[in-house]
């Protein structure tokens, strides 16, 4: 929650007037006096009042107002509740359940697209156990405790659950609001708070089963906005606090305000690596802030499509914290960076430039291309230039019947060192019959992959390129399989959720695949049936060579799935919006992945891509679990693909 309070601060100071401070609005909680806890009515509760959670909030509304010019509400004497245009707190008494789900439905009604709307909560945070939907990779879903949680004769019904932050996160965003939440709470990797220093800020976990809610309607709106949720610990830490009483400071508030001092333009992203480095500088090693979502935006800025890794300088090595499993290879270009928010201003000269020396499943090693000027800082951002294919040959024809279509095409083809012209062709280049000014690109068997536009344009050359790229980087993806018998990773999709009794899939329809309806829901259940825990990822790829991440959602960070457990997304099914073959691939890794490294846009297709093409053999065998021998496996991962038509 204070992290959001400091995100709200960065976007003020961008702000070219007070008046546009009106497009950012925040709920602010903090919770020192529990009315059920041991200190109040309920002396058997397991749990104490805070000392810091409300002094917490008031730093940060402070830095707000002080460095970003916020006019943030100002406190009233002896009330514990204060509102103006641009936000509301709430404190001890005033934050009851209803009062912070009601401030928040408030906040998103007031938003409108391109508003950012912050929530900031200090206080306790506890979790309860996931045993019948597997929601959470952990087991573990989180919860928030407003000031009239844990009534003994209704033990949850008080704790605000991770589920509903969810619905009001989905509405705000689907109205296009950028929604910040900022927890320093305990377990609030996945929402929130606990405590050290002699003061625990966490609640013990709930045994029994969570109520179940009233389920929202679904959202809708014009869509286009985004969360990000900045949070003290990962699930399962405490959050500490130090300081005597009366001056008690949470540790995550506090690094999070010297963050947004030094670099008050930072990306969440920036952000969110510095606040981690001054925790673990004050010896806090036990916690470990958190991030989710788009961590590439600045507050208040719209998201940014680029793509970039985290690397580490020591001495003259440099090592990017990606590897095969997220797409890396050897001899790729990569410009280096102090932090993302240099990355993605355009003109920013790089640090340096470097190129993959050698990697393995989860890191490589950059050789940079010269000494830098100075020397590099520890961390870095790296961002990929130029991607090598190596050896990999995409066999492409060029179909053109007219003399002048078939040279451009040739031209274009032959400035292309991942392409071949001559063997048995995987893609096509054709003219199109309804416009011969025109260019398509196609399936070996005639089916239409994308348009490429006029021959005759400058940029038809770069439009080729990038979509035979596409093609090759679902192979490569592809080629990661191992043999399912390795595998230990069970893969379901189905238009109906499985009970979690139920060891198997329903039983695969035509020719050994599942079948779906083009419009229809489909859900994914993955489940882990190793030994140890393991991070799980599912990839859908589409007929038009679009690659997706489903599992976990985009831009969060699941924890490792335990041994012979399901994991499943039963609120966000996947929906088939085209006919053809679909495939979906899921990666067991003991390490995590830069999942969002291999995401892509599909190239527009119209008409399904079979399994005619000698691309799309290879597609359609791999749940045969054949491994490409281009690929070696390296490390302690599995990788299995599976098929699915949608028609």
């Amino acid at each position: 929650m204070r992290v959001l309070t400091m995100l709200l601060g960065i976007l003020l100071a961008w702000l070219p007037s007070p008046a546009s401070a009106q497009t950012i609005r925040a709920l602010f909680v903090g919770i020192d006096v529990y009315q059920y806890s041991s200190d109040n009515e309920n002396k058997l509760a397991v749990f104490k009042d805070l000392k810091g959670a409300v002094a917490d909030t008031v730093r940060f509304k402070n830095a707000l107002r002080e460095v970003y010019k916020l006019e943030v509400d100002r406190a009233i004497p002896d009330a514990c509740m204060s509102t103006n245009a641009v936000s509301t707190t709430l404190t001890n008494t005033c934050a009851t359940r209803t009062a912070i789900l009601d401030g928040l439905d408030k906040m998103i009604d007031m938003s409108g697209p391109g508003d950012t709307l912050i929530f900031y909560f200090a206080g306790h945070g506890s979790q309860f156990s996931d045993d019948v939907k597997f929601r959470q990779a952990s087991g573990r879903n989180s919860t928030i405790l407003p000031t009239d949680a844990r009534q003994p004769d209704a033990l949850i019904d008080g704790d605000i659950l991770d589920t509903e932050l969810k619905a009001k996160k989905d509405r705000a965003t689907a109205k296009g609001v950028y929604f910040v939440s900022v927890f320093d709470s305990c377990n609030s990797g996945t929402a929130t708070r606990d405590g050290a220093a002699g003061q625990t800020r966490s609640v013990p976990i709930l045994v029994a089963k969570p109520p179940e809610r009233p389920q929202p309607a679904a959202p809708s709106g014009p869509g286009g906005g985004y969360w990000v949720h900045l949070a003290a610990a990962q699930d399962g830490e405490q959050a500490h606090e130090v300081g005597a009483i009366g001056q008690r400071a949470g540790v995550f508030t506090s690094a999070l305000i010297a963050t947004m001092q030094n670099k008050p333009f930072a990306t969440f992203g920036d952000m969110i690596r510095e606040v981690q480095a001054k925790v673990a500088a004050r010896g806090h090693m036990s916690q470990n802030p958190v991030a989710e979502g788009e961590l590439k935006a600045s507050l208040g800025s719209k998201t940014r499509r680029a793509i970039s890794f985290d690397a580490e300088a020591v001495g003259d090595t440099v090592t990017l914290k990606a590897g095969k499993l997220s797409g890396m290879t050897e001899g790729s270009l990569f410009a280096l960076f102090p932090d993302q928010i240099s990355a993605f201003t355009e003109g920013t000269k790089p640090l340096a430039t470097a190129r993959i020396a050698s990697l393995d499943a989860y890191a490589a090693v950059l050789a940079l291309d010269s000494a830098p000027l100075k020397p590099l800082s520890k961390a870095l951002t790296a961002v990929e230039t130029r991607h090598a294919f190596g050896d990999q040959l995409l066999v492409v024809a060029n179909l053109a019947t007219q003399d002048a279509d078939r040279r451009l095409i040739k031209t274009a083809l032959d400035g292309m060192a991942f392409v071949t012209q001559s063997g048995d062709a995987q893609m096509q280049v054709a003219i199109d019959p309804a416009n011969p000014a025109n260019a398509l690109l196609l399936a070996s068997d005639g089916t239409r992959v994308g348009d490429l536009g006029a021959l005759s344009a400058p940029d038809f050359a770069n439009k080729l390129g990038d979509r035979l790229k596409k093609v090759l980087r679902v192979q490569q993806l592809l080629a990661l399989r191992t043999d399912v018998d390795q595998s230990a990773i069970r893969f379901c999709i189905d238009d109906s959720i499985y009970g979690p009794k139920k060891s198997e899939c329903p039983a695969l329809e035509r020719g050994g695949q599942r079948v779906l309806k083009v419009g229809g829901n489909a859900f994914v259940t993955v489940e882990n049936l190793g030994t140890a825990p393991r991070y799980l990822y599912v990839f859908g790829i589409d007929p038009t060579y679009g690659v997706a991440l489903i599992l976990p959602r985009p831009g969060e960070n699941d924890d490792k799935i335990a041994p012979q457990r399901p994991h499943r997304i039963p609120d966000d099914p996947v929906v088939p919006t085209a006919p053809g073959q679909y495939r979906f691939v899921t990666i067991a890794s003991e390490e995590q992945i830069n999942a969002a490294a291999l995401e892509q846009d599909g190239t527009n297709a119209r008409g399904a891509v079979g399994c005619n093409t000698a691309l799309e053999r290879l597609l359609c065998s791999a749940k045969t679990g054949t491994r490409d021998p281009s690929a070696p496996k390296v490390g302690n991962w599995t990788a299995i693909v599976e098929s699915v038509v949608v028609e």
